[in-house]
């Protein structure tokens, strides 16, 4: 730590970067902490911790020499303990001969909020063993056997539900900062809890979704543009309050076709007066009325009629159109009232891009939208979700991803200065999207193409073939349907990321661009969301709706006796197949061990599912 000094956000930056190009010796170091940590328990965190730092201490061992060997302590620290982790960094720290209190808290305060660095807890016992400590030790110490006896009883509700607070899984946290195109950077930059950071950066693009002209994807053989919905369940004081100043990334072209709609206006005055003239004009030569031309704008309004919604869309089928409302009352209100129409089939259509038809009724006019494009970011409560959407059956649900937020407990400094206000971050960002990706976008000649490379192609479809497999497991038919179209909404994020990236790529002529293969950084940070994406939809599938296994208040409240029996022979972290073995050894058949493994994550909310077929007990 002799070298210790303030951690510098550039700088870190610019040795991220550098560092992605020493592959070799970055794979030996990746292979060397995995190896480490291969030794280590499953169980919790904490008191493997507490012994590490105990043995530097009784040997007097400095885990911290040199700045960054120190500041990856921190890194790892707060990944793994978040601000529990002070202390611990405090005591490591101490063992350096050049300990300073006041500059190691600050620098514990910058790897918390330094969120994506990279660095995980891994790193902290890989820095342990390298300087000497026995980690297999510590392992013997906190043994794998160790079972889970003791069921959560109703009196432990309130513990239990802090538990869940905590471990609830978001993206934000997984995805290295540096690996996201730069205009999402900048959002990551405000700061804000995981939660938070999940749903501005979901919520960015949804908007940035709607404005990709002459930009399209081909899945499972049809064409598609970027366009997604996504709903964001949220109670009060859940931070949804910011989510207006997403509209400032598009008002630029938002302002644009108002600017359109005065010059179209103005022309239209124009020859009025001309028409008009000429009527009253004797010996002038007859000229046609003119048509009122149509007041465009990129906005659905969450309070008007099906037709309303189809106007708006047939007026922007080549930009694309957003509804956006932060209460989802208004548009479950507007799909009640029948003399609007229905809504549903509408979104449903326009999720596909199919062809929606409908009849003005002055002047008497059939109108076609053929191709709608259609982007939804609206927010409400749980019971708004069920006025919305009373039931699963009819497809609208399986075409919204969802995002549940969490009420934020801890009070935030709400006089905190910064450079700038959100609503200039986001102007700003707005303005270089407008300016790098959607003025160059709107100049092709021939729409450009997306497409996913050959290995991640593999992947891909390997990644949705056993999410598929595991959901309907659990759920039955009824859950597949959300998974095949959560695939769509993936393939459209990624898509949406890498069109957002062209804005950093000032080596590409965008208007004569052929195609653009998917980055591998939007891939990983598209698939880290759909693994998120998928458990925030079974828990509202499950939750919130009319679902049998809609889940108890109270945690393990209903749970049988061969489901107890199982749980207790579960490590804290285990898979399904040794779930289904624990339930073999209980006398229970694999599907009804797959029911109860659904229940445990949906009903009883035990259990968090951490990625396909591995998941990860809560007490």
């Amino acid at each position: 730590m002799s070298e210790s000094k303030n951690f510098d956000y550039a700088q870190w930056s610019e040795k991220a970067k550098a560092a992605k190009k020493e592959n070799k010796s970055s794979q030996v170091n990746n292979q060397a902490v995995a190896a480490t940590r291969a030794a280590l328990p499953t169980t919790d965190l904490f008191p493997q911790v507490r012994a590490l730092v105990e043995e530097a201490e009784r040997r007097h061992l400095d885990l911290t020499q040199g700045y960054e060997r120190w500041r990856n302590i921190g890194f790892a620290l707060a990944d793994g303990m978040g601000n529990q982790g002070r202390d611990y960094f405090h005591r490591l720290s101490a063992l350096n001969p050049d300990y300073d209190p006041n500059v190691c808290d600050k620098q514990y305060d910058a790897c918390l909020n330094a969120r994506g660095s990279g660095i995980t807890y891994n790193s902290l016992f890989h820095a342990a063993k390298e300087s000497g400590i026995d980690i297999s030790a510590i392992a013997r110490q906190f043994s794998t056997s160790q079972r889970f006896t003791q069921i959560p009883q109703f009196e432990e509700c309130g513990e239990m539900e802090s538990v869940v607070r905590q471990l609830r899984p978001t993206f934000s946290d997984k995805v290295l900062v540096e690996d996201c195109p730069e205009l999402l950077r900048r959002i990551y930059r405000i700061g804000g809890s995981n939660d938070y950071l999940d749903m501005m950066l979901l919520g960015a693009m949804v908007m940035f979704s709607t404005i990709f002209p002459n930009y399209y994807s081909r899945y499972h053989r049809r064409k598609y543009r970027a366009n997604f919905f996504l709903f964001i369940v949220a109670s009060a004081a859940s931070m949804k309050g910011d989510l207006p100043f997403l509209k400032k990334l598009i008002e630029p072209v938002e302002a644009a076709i108002r600017s359109a709609n005065a010059r179209a206006f103005a022309e239209y005055e124009q020859k009025k007066a001309e028409y008009e003239a000429q009527k009253h004009t004797k010996g002038a030569k007859p000229i046609p009325e003119p048509k009122e031309p149509i007041e465009r704008t990129l906005y659905v309004a969450a309070n008007s009629s099906a037709t309303a919604m189809y106007e708006t869309l047939a007026e922007n089928q080549e930009t694309g159109s957003i509804m956006f409302d932060t209460e989802g009352d208004t548009l479950a209100l507007a799909c009640q009232n029948k003399e609007w129409g229905d809504w549903s089939v509408g979104w449903r259509k326009a999720f596909q891009h199919e062809t929606i038809s409908y009849r003005r009724r002055s002047p008497k006019e059939r109108v076609t939208v053929s191709e709608p494009c259609l982007s939804m970011l609206i927010s409400g409560t749980a019971d708004q979700v069920s006025n919305l959407i009373p039931t699963t059956d009819n497809g609208t649900f399986s075409r919204i991803a969802f995002l549940e937020m969490l009420q934020e407990l801890m009070w935030a400094d709400v006089f905190a200065e910064g450079a700038q206000t959100l609503e200039e971050v986001y102007e700003e960002i707005g303005k270089v999207f407008y300016e790098r990706v959607y003025i160059p976008l709107s100049k092709r000649k021939t729409p450009l193409l997306f497409k996913f490379q050959p290995h991640q192609q593999k992947e891909f479809n390997s990644t949705f073939e056993g999410m598929q497999e595991e959901q309907h497991s659990f759920l039955g038919d009824d859950i597949v349907a959300t998974v095949r179209r959560l695939g769509l909404i993936i393939n459209r994020i990624a898509q949406t990321l890498s069109g957002i990236r062209l804005a950093d790529r000032e080596d590409v002529d965008i208007t004569t661009l052929e195609t653009l293969e998917c980055d591998d950084r939007d891939f990983r940070i598209a698939m880290e969301i759909s693994n998120v994406l998928i458990s925030h939809a079974t828990s509202v599938y499950t939750n919130l709706l009319n679902h049998p296994q809609k889940h108890y208040t109270a945690p393990a409240e209903g749970m049988n006796f061969a489901e107890k029996t199982i749980l207790e022979k579960l490590n804290k972290r285990f898979t399904r197949q040794e779930y289904l073995k624990a339930a073999g050894e209980c006398g229970v058949c694999e599907k009804t061990a797959d029911r109860y493994l659904g229940k445990l994550l949906n009903r009883y909310k035990l259990a968090i599912r951490v990625q396909n077929g591995v998941f990860e007990l809560l007490k």
